[in-house]
């Protein structure tokens, strides 16, 4: 039986996975990753 789909709320709180596929990775900078961590 499938998972029912994801509620698409503007207004909710979403949760986001910071690292790339086989665990490669995705910041190159410390800027990059201090400027993903600002993001809200």
């Amino acid at each position: 039986m499938p998972r029912p789909p994801r509620a698409d709320d503007a207004s909710g709180i979403c949760h986001v996975l910071n690292r790339g596929n086989l665990k490669a990775e995705i910041f190159y900078k410390d800027a990059d990753y201090e400027a993903f961590g600002r993001i809200q």
